[in-house]
């Protein structure tokens, strides 16, 4: 979950920073590197657009359903109502088509903001009459939504907003006070405070879309520096192994290392996932177990343990359980058959050689290896030939030069 956090730059002035590569302040949220903000730009267009356009289909349908209630009921001075709400819904379907225009991504702050204004004015329009033709609520009402679907939707900037926003709640109460006769205070007060209560609740639904939204992006930009650069490392690995080995044996390491690879971020994973110490250590005696089974082909798991630095604990173990089968053997051979064996000895007393003796009851584990390749070829001849003079021959020659002497010589 992203966090917000403050520092003092700029000789003591506080600035809040939202998400990571911040520019600082809530007003104008933008990263702080213009290279990046424009990638942000053109790769969140998209879904800039798209949101865009469900504004004004939603604002279309929000006036088509007032229309048919209008339409219906037809209260006084109803016309007014349905010939208001038939003009915007048609305005909000004429900007919804022109987000489908090619200038439309140059000019999309400049058609968001004009879309906001005419909007704004368009749910004043109840206020022309002297008389209320409905109510003060369902004017209240309708800039509510408004004002909602405005800081939701439309992808202007939080100032640009306020700045849209503001002065039509402002109005909105002005007009609701004066225009119809005098309202009381208490009237007042509930419209200021549910302005105040949608103002709220709009920012923090633009805050918090903005922030979600930068954090994604720069969370999987940096998933994609770094899959390039480890395709470039990869790369660089693939390159030096064929120019240091032939085809054939450069193919079969590069996908032994590949496999290696596989291996490590499954041991990762489980780690990850909670797996203690000793139920790891078990699993990997059981494939050292199975791969004592095999005699060919080991699998690509087996050599999960090899970079962990387990050889020396494999070979103090069977150590230890060779040294204790010669102790058992030989103290075997000396008991006489009186009494108990000298292990049930040792086990009843408890010694420390008898809780030894329990942990080497199982298979001696083995070492694991790398694989080594070797190229098989037959019918090969070896010939041994003593050429006199073929080290001052070969100083001024070059070497393709040389070995195609040496196959004619050999040749003859």
């Amino acid at each position: 979950m992203p966090r917000a956090r403050s520092d003092c730059k700029d000789g003591g002035r506080r600035r809040f920073y939202l998400f990571e590569r911040c520019s600082g302040g809530i007003l104008n949220l933008r990263f702080d590197s213009d290279i990046f903000e424009s990638f942000y730009s053109d790769c969140s267009f998209p879904r800039t657009r798209d949101r865009f356009r469900f504004g004004t289909v939603a604002a279309a349908i929000v006036c088509g359903i007032w229309l048919v209630y209008f339409a219906v009921l037809r209260p006084h001075l109803w016309y007014s109502y349905v010939t208001g709400l038939g003009v915007c819904g048609i305005i909000s379907i004429l900007f919804c088509a022109i987000s489908f225009a090619a200038f439309f991504k140059k000019r999309c702050l400049w058609i968001s903001g004009a879309y906001a204004f005419v909007s704004s004015m368009f749910v004043l329009l109840p206020y022309i009459p002297r008389v209320s033709p409905v109510s003060l609520t369902f004017n209240l009402s309708i800039v509510i939504q408004l004002i909602l679907l405005t800081y939701i939707m439309n992808p202007l900037r939080l100032w640009q907003q306020l700045l849209v926003c503001g002065p039509l709640s402002l109005l909105q109460i002005i007009l609701s006070a004066t225009r119809f006769g005098a309202i009381g205070g208490s009237a007042v007060s509930i419209h200021v405070v549910a302005h105040l209560c949608v103002h709220s609740i709009g920012i923090v639904l633009h805050l918090m879309s903005q922030v979600w939204r930068r954090s994604t992006f720069l969370r999987l930009g940096y998933n994609a520096l770094m899959r390039k650069e480890l395709k470039r490392e990869q790369e660089l690995r693939n390159d030096m192994i064929r120019s240091l080995m032939p085809s054939e044996v450069a193919q079969e390491v590069m996908r032994d290392v590949g496999n290696d690879e596989e291996d490590d971020g499954t041991d990762c994973g489980e780690g990850s996932s909670g797996v203690t110490r000793g139920k790891n250590r078990g699993k990997r005696s059981g494939k050292h177990t199975k791969k004592n089974k095999m005699t060919s082909n080991p699998s690509a798991d087996e050599f999960g343990a090899a970079g962990m630095g387990l050889s020396d604990e494999f070979e103090e173990d069977e150590d230890d359980s060779e040294v204790h089968k010669k102790r058992s053997t030989a103290s075997n051979s000396e008991w006489d058959g009186r009494g108990p064996p000298p292990e049930d000895a040792e086990a009843a007393s408890g010694s420390p050689r008898a809780s030894l003796a329990t942990k080497t009851t199982g298979p001696p584990r083995a070492v694991t290896f790398r694989k080594f390749h070797v190229s098989q070829l037959e019918n090969v001849s070896v010939l041994f030939a003593d050429i006199v003079g073929f080290t001052k021959m070969s100083s001024n020659k070059s070497a393709s030069h040389l070995v195609y002497l040496l196959n004619d010589l050999f040749g003859r």
